[in-house]
């Protein structure tokens, strides 16, 4: 009996001691803040934009070269225009020549206003899907734009902004209906649209 007892009474001890454990590892965790400020990870991040010619001919292209920070008030992106890739050389370079103009307008600069969002609150793992405002700046022209984006804390810290629908440009909002034009007439295409969709998959680290 004696013996049933000490079992008992170590069995309760250890239950108590690993029950006091796990609440101080949560309080731990709860008592540390996360993130308050991220930077942009190029080699992590993608952000893509389709083109369509001839009417129906889709084609994805993409920029490989992005920098940028976010905190929990704002974001900012900004897309070395001549890091252009649409896996041809020469329709690269007329780009750059007629359509961006990189010459005068060599990059594009993104601000998203992430007030409201409590970034810093966001668990492992947890993501909030929200409608994203932001201000972009393309071809000297700046215009204010909306989003659907999904945010993921994960577990390193790190910050993943997605878009989970496309962002549909106007070739004609930023004054490159002409580089458009002169495209098509290079390429001696019936068409190219003017319409331009536009996705991202961006990776912040925490600095």
């Amino acid at each position: 009996m004696r013996r049933l007892l000490s079992i008992l009474l170590v069995a309760s001890a250890l239950a108590a001691c690993t029950q006091q454990n796990n609440q101080a590892a949560v309080e731990e965790s709860a008592a540390t803040p996360g993130p308050t400020s991220w930077v942009l990870n190029s080699d992590g991040s993608g952000l893509y934009f389709l083109t369509i010619k001839a009417e129906h001919i889709l084609e994805t292209n993409s920029f490989t070269s992005l920098s940028g920070s976010a905190n929990t008030a704002n974001a900012t992106v900004s897309i070395d225009l001549s890091s252009v890739d649409t896996a041809v050389e020469l329709r690269d370079e007329r780009m750059l020549e007629f359509l961006f103009e990189v010459a005068s307008f060599a990059t594009a600069n993104i601000t998203a206003d992430l007030t409201g969002l409590n970034l810093a609150d966001l668990s492992v793992g947890e993501s909030v899907t929200t409608e994203l405002g932001f201000n972009i700046n393309l071809h000297g022209v700046s215009s204010d734009m909306t989003s659907a984006v999904q945010l993921t804390q994960l577990s390193d810290g790190s910050l993943r902004v997605q878009t989970t629908s496309p962002i549909n440009l106007s070739a004609g909002d930023f004054s490159l209906v002409d580089g458009v034009n002169k495209l098509r007439e290079l390429a001696g295409l019936p068409s190219i649209s003017y319409a331009v969709p536009v996705t991202f998959n961006l990776l912040f680290n925490p600095e």
